[in-house]
């Protein structure tokens, strides 16, 4: 991930003013309940669509195309029934007009573009190999309700094919020529709560799906899962806090979820007291510390009293600190 693009986001809320070093590939967003998550999004949704609309008027080279960007709620995921189409669009121009009066009434937005897409059977290929990789379940067709998680991925990717594809004909194109489209087109994809109901076993494994699926799209994504930030070699990591978005860089690829957690996202990994129980014990053990009988035995008492799944977590420790204090 080589290429990366400045982003000006202006004041708006909470979020101040500032310059985002965005880079193709994935990126995620996390922070604290009502920290801006949503509104930082939408206006990258906006800034993005600013740098489209300069180059459709030709205020920027093609150098600086950036490609269409879309905006995903995920966490709204009920369907209109009242009727609608999706219309068909002349330019970006128009595409990008639509986007900004689709968030007003997103269920009818999803409505048409199922019953727009769906209607394609390459498309409804395309969508039941990516759930069934990713949920490990087979689809049985679209004219069923899901479970809530199953229908946010649906949506998801219906999302993205549209955006990818507005200006073709889909009932007149080869599986070859839908999937060099999807293949070579340029997006940014950016989707609030991407891990929205959907079970830890799942979020494993979603980023990478969507980067398989869509090579050419650049993800950014937020989320409160500590799984996430973990589960993605080639992620880069927001902690959005006080309005601003401060990049992560540390190699978080499967690092520890108990550091994870306290870390970065404040959760404490022990109680207070076991907190110092268990690093006393370990300088103990390397020897930075005296070993203390009655100390130490207080510490193996208090965990195998209060904290049961602790001390089975920790015997190893525990038994090697006595060892060291001849008990």
């Amino acid at each position: 991930m080589n290429n990366h693009m400045k982003i000006m986001l202006p004041k708006q809320g909470i979020i101040k003013k500032q310059s985002v070093d965005l880079s193709e590939g994935v990126t995620i967003l996390y922070g604290l309940n009502n920290c801006g998550k949503t509104s930082a999004l939408k206006l990258l949704d906006q800034a993005l669509d600013r740098q489209s609309m300069e180059i459709i008027f030709g205020q920027a080279s093609d150098q600086d195309a950036c490609g269409l960007s879309l905006y995903i709620p995920t966490n709204r995921v009920v369907v209109s029934t009242r009727f609608t189409e999706i219309k068909a669009f002349e330019d970006a121009e128009g595409i990008i007009a639509y986007k900004r009066s689709s968030y007003a009434e997103y269920d009818l937005h999803l409505k048409g573009l199922r019953d727009y897409l769906l209607q394609s059977a390459l498309v409804r290929a395309f969508i039941q190999k990516a759930v069934g990789r990713i949920f490990h379940i087979g689809l049985s067709g679209f004219d069923v309700r899901y479970s809530d998680g199953i229908e946010n991925i649906i949506n998801i990717y219906i999302n993205i094919l549209w955006i990818l594809t507005w200006d073709m004909k889909l009932e007149r194109i080869s599986e070859k020529e839908l999937w060099e489209r999807i293949k070579g087109t340029r997006a940014y994809i950016l989707i609030d709560e991407i891990e929205m109901f959907l079970h830890v076993s799942v979020q494993s494994d979603l980023i990478e799906s969507l980067a398989q699926d869509f090579p050419s799209c650049s993800f950014v994504l937020s989320t409160h899962s500590p799984l996430l930030l973990t589960r993605y070699r080639d992620s880069n990591v927001f902690h959005l806090e006080n309005g601003v978005l401060r990049p992560i860089c540390d190699d978080l690829y499967f690092k520890d979820l108990d550091v994870i957690y306290e870390s970065y996202f404040q959760v404490k990994e022990f109680p207070a007291k076991v907190g110092e129980d268990i690093r006393y014990l370990g300088d103990v053990l390397l020897g930075e510390q005296a070993p203390d009988k009655s100390r130490i035995e207080e510490a193996a008492a208090r965990m195998h009293a209060q904290y049961p799944n602790l001390y089975r977590k920790y015997i190893n420790l525990i038994t090697k600190a006595k060892d060291r204090a001849g008990l």
